[in-house]
């Protein structure tokens, strides 16, 4: 019987600590995505993902809706209303807001804009369509995702975010992650330095 539990022992010792190591590196992955979660809302800071490669350019923009709306709630009135319209509107875009240059040729061949805020799906839209205000204290998001396919690529050797500075005092800096054709880099725009060169 001895010989049974120690065999025992020595089989179920290594899967024990694996679980426990899987454990623990699972605890560790929870702890980093939350902290990046966390980490990412932040109000005057947008983050913008930028692939440029042939004639394919990818951008993702990533901000808290307050930048871009002035507000995280769902809308209080007309004011509010109108406000997501125009935004929604500029979104749709990319061209303009990210001074993409007119002789690169870059068309928007696949776009997709996600928030609870935008669009008659919001947050805050009851069953008779009218709005509802929601809770002041909730965070909200803007996601808005871009691929562009450019005609004369040589032609598009940067990014100008003027527009998008100009249009949104509440959007402070960009924090840009960049592969393009020099490589990959990291950069941080704000309305004094807003131009990202490839």
């Amino acid at each position: 019987m001895r010989q049974l539990i120690a065999f025992s022992t020595l089989v179920l010792l290594p899967v024990l600590a694996q679980a426990h190591e899987h454990t623990q590196e699972q605890a560790e992955h929870d702890a980093a995505a939350t902290h990046a979660a966390l980490h990412a809302h932040e109000h005057g800071v947008a983050e913008l993902d930028v692939a440029f490669e042939g004639e394919r350019l990818d951008l993702e923009l990533r901000s808290p809706a307050i930048n871009l709306l002035g507000f995280e709630h769902a809308p209080a009135g007309e004011p509010d209303e109108r406000r997501i319209a125009a935004v929604s509107g500029d979104l749709q875009q990319p061209q303009r807001l990210f001074g993409i240059p007119a002789q690169a040729g870059c068309a928007v061949s696949e776009q997709e804009i996600d928030s609870s805020l935008l669009g008659s799906n919001h947050a805050g839209y009851n069953r008779e369509g009218t709005s509802r205000a929601a809770d002041d204290n909730s965070h909200s998001d803007i996601l808005a995702r871009y691929r562009l396919l450019c005609t004369e690529p040589t032609k598009l050797t940067q990014l100008d975010l003027s527009a998008l500075f100009a249009g949104y005092p509440g959007l402070e800096r960009v924090r840009v992650q960049l592969i393009g054709p020099g490589g990959q880099r990291a950069a941080e725009l704000g309305l004094r330095a807003a131009t990202l060169e490839f």
